[in-house]
């Protein structure tokens, strides 16, 4: 089957699974948009496909895929010249000051870029009035830990040669919120300038996959914890899954900036970002949990469908600007 047969065809089997669902009183996320709940079954319809794929060939399928474009037109698109490893600036086309978000994507460490997180990256740009740095960091299996540490080490270390740390947040979704601690935790250790805060998104903190939402929310999420852990196991480059290297649920949590931790309520992976929030205020430090009621993991991702989704991401929009200098006139 061609490659838009079968997203039509989920399409088709999402939109009357989800219909009959809501219809009979059974979905188990009647709360969300039908849309939104539409978007989540297909998720979960093709997780089970896609799971089986070779890496390579998911890249290419996911790299083709449309994206919403209401919050795109708002944004330029430039690559970041001089960075050491290939980086675009997303900038709101009204303009934006000095304030820098530093925006590490997610996809399990094996998959994205820029291209296909390029609706997150806009909305993030627009509602923190900021640019967002988006580097395309090396992937794994072809590059296990700790290619990806390594690019992000050097992308922030060219960042603040020409913008003062205080006027930068790192952020990041899933995979990407796992590299968003890992720097922070990196630049803690290494004695370098820390950024004004942080904001991990959904964040993957556990590969092992031991906290209880990993199993207990798989009704309301997608994927699953067997491809999360083979997945883990390409990135780690044959650490242990709960080495705080890999999983920084488990690493010295304190002397890092404040945090923004937000992620889906109804998430597999929501109870290791309340879990990191307690850690770290445990250790002293400052973190506010912003959990999206009943949303699935990657809340941003649904901000088109899900007026709960795009108020998450104003906030951590708000949260970025008041943690940040800008100098917009």
């Amino acid at each position: 089957m061609s490659r838009i047969l079968r997203l039509f065809s989920l399409f088709q089997r999402a939109f009357w699974s989800t219909l009959f669902a809501r219809l009979s009183g059974r979905s188990p996320r009647k709360s969300l948009p039908f849309q939104a709940d539409m978007i989540v079954r297909f998720l979960q319809l093709d997780w089970q496909g896609l799971k089986t794929w070779p890496v390579e060939v998911l890249r290419a399928d996911l790299a083709t895929r449309p994206l919403p474009d209401s919050a795109t037109k708002l944004v330029r698109v430039r690559r970041a010249e001089g960075a050491p490893v290939p980086s675009f600036w997303i900038e709101p086309k009204d303009g934006a000051g000095g304030r820098v978000v530093l925006y590490l994507h997610g996809g399990s460490y094996l998959f994205g870029s820029h291209e296909t997180h390029a609706d997150t990256l806009a909305r993030v740009a627009l509602a923190a009035d900021a640019r967002v740095l988006a580097p395309d960091y090396r992937l794994a299996p072809e590059h296990p830990y700790p290619a990806q540490l390594d690019d992000a080490v050097s992308v922030y270390e060219w960042l603040v040669t020409q913008t003062e740390p205080s006027s930068v947040v790192v952020a990041g979704e899933s995979a990407g919120g796992n590299l968003t601690m890992a720097l922070l935790l990196a630049l803690r250790d290494r004695g370098l300038p820390l950024p004004a805060g942080g904001a991990p998104i959904s964040a993957w903190l556990d590969l092992a996959a031991t906290r209880p939402s990993i199993m207990n929310n798989a009704a309301t999420d997608y994927g699953d914890r067997e491809t999360l852990l083979a997945q883990a196991a390409l990135f780690a480059g044959g650490l242990p899954l709960d080495d705080p290297r890999v999983s920084p649920l488990f690493a010295d949590l304190s002397g890092l900036p404040p945090l923004f931790i937000q992620a889906g309520a109804a998430e597999r992976l929501v109870d290791e970002n309340v879990e990191l929030g307690e850690r770290v205020r445990g250790a002293g430090g400052q973190a506010e949990v912003d959990l999206i009621p009943d949303h699935p993991h990657a809340p941003p991702f649904f901000a088109e469908w899900s007026p709960a989704a795009r108020a998450g991401v104003d906030r951590l929009g708000a949260w970025i600007r008041s943690r940040t200098a800008n100098d917009r006139a």
